[in-house]
């Protein structure tokens, strides 16, 4: 079993090494322009999570109605006729219009220009992911060199992710449309009695299956192309036909060790977003007094001349504030070059011959180093997780229990960082107790996945119960009309 630890820890050291010995804003710049070519900057991703984001905001939109519904729920019915006359009658007009004769050419047109804006994002991340891949194992920030060098598998890349992105698209879009049509006959175009909120729920489970299944699906199979398959026609430049089934049988050997680095880049994903999250709102909070007083330079521009406003508004303000924008955007670099770091590194871990750094990687030997940033990092995604990270399960034990009163989180994120340091310098061997951070961790995930499951029991119980109530009370009201 690979020591994910290690692993960890060699990729920070190599972050470093790339991005701050020494810091070179040039090319920061120039590696987070490559970055966000390539999808990877700010942990986004073209290609693939380009369709499971739009799902997954169909299905949002789906079940806001649903919850819009369920709201009436009290009145004893879900979706009334006479509720929503606008939206019924839109919708009836967009079905009109799009059966008239000229509306096919503007159908085509929408469908050949959502193929070209997939055609390039597929060309541009086929290419500069390679790019990308260059810079990083050989601590560089060029462009045009690693792109001619590249520029033959990136072909053949952007073949297969085109297909990919074309596939999955079309199958999203066909899930959301059955799901958005279901609710509607459900609701809206309903006949007779209209369906109820758990009805409706019931009616939206196979779709919304379907649609976690095809994205859990998409993601994984886009995961180990972008860092198995890439790795591999990097090194044999070898064209994704070759390289893919090579990679696969990499795979078949390593089994558990695939399914383990899922889990932990998936863990690693989640602390780096909320590590990210933090510095952009740090940044913003930093940036908001000069946004008042360019603001207020406006404003004072704007009394003198409304020409002059506007031509500081063009020339100046609106390109400062698009590099201010890209810099804002770059501060996501570290996390980009540390995940491909660490994906290059796991390949070369499954199989000698795909050692992209070699005998000579100059931080192997600070890979069974205790890094002081990854225990502050593990505190900070989950309470006590450093401590563990430290080999002190009875503190890690302590912090989470009392973590809801977020001064001793705050405190075991310093203590993780301080205890990880001495440490480091006295070079003693420390049990990292990596069983009981596994167990934490996937505790949380078991409770976050259980309250998810009963919020959404609560959401079908709890408009049939007020429906209900609703219904007894109706007939009491009833009954002693009668009566009087």
């Amino acid at each position: 079993m690979i020591d994910f630890l290690s692993l960890v820890n060699s990729s920070l050291a190599w972050t470093k090494t790339v991005l701050f010995k020494p810091f070179n804003l040039k090319k920061w710049l120039i590696l987070g322009f490559v970055a966000l070519l390539s999808g990877t900057l700010s942990s986004g991703s073209f290609n693939l999570n380009l369709p499971s984001s739009k799902s997954k905001n169909k299905e949002v939109k789906t079940y806001s109605s649903s919850a819009s519904a369920g709201q009436s729920a009290s009145s004893g019915k879900i979706a009334d006729k006479q509720s929503s006359p606008d939206i019924k009658a839109t919708i009836i007009q967009i079905r009109d219009a799009l059966r008239q004769p000229g509306a096919v050419p503007l159908i085509i047109l929408g469908a050949i220009l959502i193929l070209l804006a997939l055609g390039l994002m597929s060309w541009l991340y086929a290419h500069f992911s390679f790019v990308f891949l260059d810079d990083v194992l050989k601590n560089d920030a060029s462009v045009k060199a690693p792109f001619n060098a590249t520029k033959g598998i990136g072909d053949s890349l952007f073949a297969y992710s085109f297909s990919f992105s074309v596939l999955f698209t079309a199958l999203f879009g066909a899930l959301g449309f059955f799901l958005v049509r279901d609710i509607l006959r459900l609701t809206i175009f309903s006949r007779g009695v209209a369906a109820t909120f758990s009805q409706i729920i019931f009616a939206c489970l196979p779709y919304a299956a379907a649609i976690l299944l095809a994205a859990l699906f998409s993601a994984i199979l886009w995961l180990f192309i972008s860092d198995i398959v890439l790795v591999v026609m990097y090194k044999d430049n070898a064209k994704f036909s070759a390289a893919f089934p090579a990679a696969l049988k990499i795979i078949s050997a390593n089994k558990k060790n695939f399914l383990a680095y899922i889990l932990v880049k998936l863990v690693l994903r989640i602390a780096a977003a909320m590590v990210y999250m933090f510095i952009s709102l740090a940044s913003l909070v930093v940036l908001i007094i000069p946004v008042i007083l360019v603001a207020g330079l406006v404003y004072l521009i704007a009394l003198l001349s409304h020409i002059a406003a506007v031509v500081f508004l063009i020339a100046v303000v609106i390109p400062a504030g698009l590099c201010l924008a890209y810099c804002l955007l770059c501060l996501g670099l570290p996390v980009s070059v540390f995940f491909r770091a660490f994906s290059i590194k796991f390949v070369g871990r499954l199989d000698q011959k795909y050692n992209l750094f070699g005998a000579q990687d100059e931080v192997s030997a600070k890979a069974q180093a205790h890094s002081p940033e990854l225990a502050a990092t593990l505190s900070f995604v989950v309470a006590g997780l450093g401590q563990f990270y430290n080999g002190q399960a009875a503190k890690g034990i302590l912090i989470f229990l009392t973590s809801w009163l977020i001064f001793p989180w705050i405190i075991g994120i310093i203590d993780a960082y301080n205890t990880a340091k001495k440490l480091k310098a006295a070079q003693a061997p420390v049990k990292k107790r990596v069983g009981c951070m596994v167990v934490l961790v996937a505790g949380i995930f078991v409770m976050f996945v259980a309250l998810f499951i009963a919020i959404l029991l609560a959401a079908i119980a709890i408009p049939n119960f007020m429906q209900a109530r609703a219904k007894a009370e109706a007939n009491k009201t009833a009954v002693e009309t009668e009566r009087r």
